[in-house]
């Protein structure tokens, strides 16, 4: 009698436990097709830059040929001089205003150049990370660093 006991216990664990993983599965099978484990779902409304100390962005764009805007602002107390706008590894050309660009303290200015990044206009930027070098002037050199969100327009 002892061994049907035995076996039955382990076929009621089996059971119960069985019952687990199906409701597990279950429930990440919801959230995958709710969209919860898709990063695009994450991204802000607008494109945004978020880890820079030493500028701000008000916003970007990037076109799907590579043309890109940038609306930044210097945070710092002195002035300041852009020497190079790196984005995905490589750094932007063709920059308007040439390099380098000053900025006065508070200031806000646009930049444009054209960038290594393409794709169609609605594809993602997620996690793009963005390099700004620039010098204080009197000072040394210096790299603002942050990641790019947003999307292609």
């Amino acid at each position: 009698m002892g061994k049907q006991m035995h076996g039955q216990s382990a076929v009621e664990y089996v059971i119960t436990y069985g019952w687990m993983v199906i409701a597990i599965v279950a429930l990440m099978a919801v959230l995958f097709a709710i969209g919860v484990f898709n990063p695009q779902n994450w991204l802000a409304g607008s494109n945004e830059a978020v880890g820079l100390s030493t500028f701000s962005f008000y916003d970007y764009t990037i076109r799907a040929d590579g043309y890109t805007t940038i609306a930044m602002k210097s945070e710092s107390a002195y002035q300041l001089n852009v020497t190079a706008i790196e984005i995905n590894g490589a750094n932007l050309t063709g920059v308007s205003p040439s390099t380098p660009i000053t900025f006065n303290p508070g200031q806000t200015r646009s930049v444009t150049g054209t960038s290594n990044v393409r794709g169609n206009s609605g594809d993602s930027i997620y996690n793009m990370r963005i390099l700004i070098y620039f010098t204080v002037s009197g000072g040394g050199s210096h790299t603002d660093s942050g990641t790019l969100r947003g999307k292609i327009s």
